[in-house]
């Protein structure tokens, strides 16, 4: 618990067996700082790992789904992790990424913008 983002999507892409999404999609919904969406696409994701993770075999299709619904879950993890901070650092050191004709510089009282 109190992991980053970043660290979970590391697990997440080193994962190689059904134990360790279990594990790491535990921790997710665990975390107070997981957004609601994550937290509910982990506990989705949990109860289909709790009907696999304990059996020595599983059917290939149930399997690909969770591989499908951990991808998703790493996606939606990835987009939480952009810091919002961004656009504002952006902004106070010039390079807005929307420029208008109100941040050119200005010009003779004659001139045109």
């Amino acid at each position: 618990m109190g992991q980053s983002y970043s660290s979970f999507i590391e697990a997440g892409s080193s994962a190689k067996s059904v134990r360790e999404l279990y594990a790491i999609t535990l921790a997710i919904s665990e975390d107070d700082r997981t957004p609601k969406n994550a937290r509910a696409a982990s506990l989705s994701l949990l109860r289909k790992l709790e009907q696999v993770v304990d059996r020595p075999i599983a059917k290939a299709s149930f399997l690909a789904s969770i591989w499908r619904d951990f991808r998703q879950l790493m996606l939606l993890l990835e987009e939480k992790r952009v810091e919002p901070a961004t656009t504002t650092k952006a902004v106070a050191s010039g390079c807005h990424p929307h420029s208008t004709q109100w941040d050119a510089p200005f010009k003779r009282p004659g001139d045109r913008l």
